[in-house]
């Protein structure tokens, strides 16, 4: 089933017209890279968004507006005889999507008499897919993105300013400038670097926004809360929901996993050994038996290939062991040491 809804809807129409910004731009793209399907759906409202501004090419209009109008409009419903040969993914979220952009056309080209449409940002973006990616700035700021996550910046970067927007998880190493800190958009907050090496995660699925430096000092901050200043081994937290930070008393000893590939397990439960692990690698592994998730592991890893850790843990709890074309299969009776 298409993941769409009214949010994705108005993304696309944003997009279209020029109207996105980057974070916008970014959660667009992170959306068309989850499927196959998502990107026709894209497609369908494309190719109807194009074929009405190729009727109407002196206009120019405010999408937020338009969009207004049409979700108003929207409230009866309009008897609409549309014909459409061999379309093969009909669901009624495309028709509804069609109808929205038709109809912001329409009322674009009655109320507006402006011409060009705004063009599509030329941010330079970096992202990656199923694994880490690896990545030097112009101004020599090394970049490690951890899988499906994604940053853009301008492409006059570090010539007035050096900010960057991030979705995802990232690891910065910056270089120093007084007159151009390295700043990082991450949704409604902001990184400053004040000369250090820092982690930001930050995706859209999740609650918190994390911040942990590792060597030097940031400050993390929104533009309605001046926020707080993290140093050596600090993690900083803001929350979603009550868009508040703080600090985190312990510290995740495998924050920066998926740039090292170094893993410390201590008295971990087998499941949260199995998130963790999964979050780095695109292989993933799989626990059978829910009876065997409690099952809890001291173990280290330096560097080692999935298909190593996965025959460690099945060896030093006794399970067994299958590959498929999932990934790795664990299963085995309730372990003794939960």
């Amino acid at each position: 089933m298409i993941k769409a809804s009214k949010h994705i809807d108005h993304l696309i129409t944003r997009y279209l017209s020029g109207e996105a910004s980057s974070t916008e731009r970014l959660h667009l793209e992170q959306w068309l890279n989850e499927s196959e399907i998502n990107r026709k759906y894209f497609d369908q409202i494309k190719f109807i968004h194009e074929k009405a501004t190729k009727t109407y090419p002196e206009i120019d209009f405010d999408v937020d507006k338009a969009w207004g109008n049409v979700k108003d409009q929207m409230k009866f419903t309009p008897k609409v005889d549309i014909k459409v040969r061999k379309i093969q993914w009909g669901w009624l979220s495309v028709a509804a999507s069609i109808v929205a952009l038709i109809g912001i056309s329409a009322i674009v080209y009655f109320n507006t008499g402006k011409k060009t449409i705004a063009p599509v940002s030329d941010d330079i973006a970096i992202a990656s897919q199923d694994s880490s990616v690896s990545q030097k700035l112009p101004d020599k700021t090394q970049v490690y993105l951890n899988k499906k996550s994604k940053i853009a910046y301008s492409p006059n970067y570090g010539k007035k300013n050096r900010e960057i927007t991030l979705i995802g998880e990232a690891y910065f190493n910056a270089t120093h400038s007084k007159d151009k800190p390295l700043t990082i958009k991450a949704e409604d907050t902001y990184i400053k670097d004040i000369g250090t090496s820092f982690n930001i995660k930050a995706y859209p699925n999740e609650d918190v926004i994390e911040v942990y430096v590792e060597n030097g000092k940031v400050v993390f901050y929104s533009e309605k809360d001046s926020g707080i200043t993290l140093v050596k081994g600090d993690v900083g937290v803001y929350s979603k929901k009550t868009n508040t930070f703080s600090k985190k008393i312990a510290v995740e000893p495998n924050i920066l996993s998926y740039k090292t590939k170094s893993f410390t397990f201590i008295n971990a439960k087998l499941l949260d050994v199995v998130r963790q692990l999964n979050s780095v690698y695109s292989t993933q592994i799989h626990l059978k038996n829910p009876d065997i998730e409690r099952c809890t592991i001291n173990v280290s890893f330096e560097d080692e290939s999935i298909e190593t850790i996965a025959n460690v843990i099945s060896e030093t709890l006794n399970l067994k062991l299958s590959k498929t074309s999932e990934g790795y299969i664990l299963d085995g009776v309730k372990c003794n040491n939960p």
